[in-house]
């Protein structure tokens, strides 16, 4: 979906009739929650993630990750890897980078495709999320 994208994000693979280029575990990670209803719904994201974030380097992101990368997919994967998946060490790594970064923070819905009853949502203060969806995590 992206034209341009940083090459350290993109890790060459060796398939049967060749290599391949495919996208780091934490663009993936971004990739996901980007696009919520292609990749099937926050409940299928978030056991995904369960998988995938044993492979993402925390190290490798550095400020020109963020510089391509939307604040709310930040926001709704930190809030998915902290509140959802309990990888609390991660997901403090992913605010403390993009904080070093100067990602500005503001208040998003979880699901953009879906309205806001804020009396019924949960609210992460830390992540600046209205979990709009209940989210359902096959492990």
């Amino acid at each position: 979906m992206k034209k341009r994208i940083p090459y350290r994000y993109v890790e060459r693979k060796n398939v049967n009739s060749g290599t391949i280029n495919v996208s780091a575990p934490a663009l993936t990670a971004i990739d996901l929650v980007l696009y919520p209803l292609k990749s099937g719904g926050f409940g299928n994201i978030a056991t995904i993630l369960a998988e995938l974030s044993e492979s993402i380097e925390p190290g490798s992101l550095d400020n020109d990750f963020f510089d391509f990368v939307p604040a709310s997919a930040v926001q709704r994967l930190g809030y998915l890897l902290d509140v959802v998946l309990g990888e609390t060490v991660l997901a403090d790594i992913l605010l403390e980078r993009a904080k070093s970064a100067s990602v500005k923070l503001r208040k998003v819905p979880l699901a953009t495709y879906q309205g806001i009853d804020t009396a019924n949502c949960f609210y992460s203060s830390k992540w600046k999320v209205v979990a709009n969806e209940e989210i359902e995590v096959d492990i």
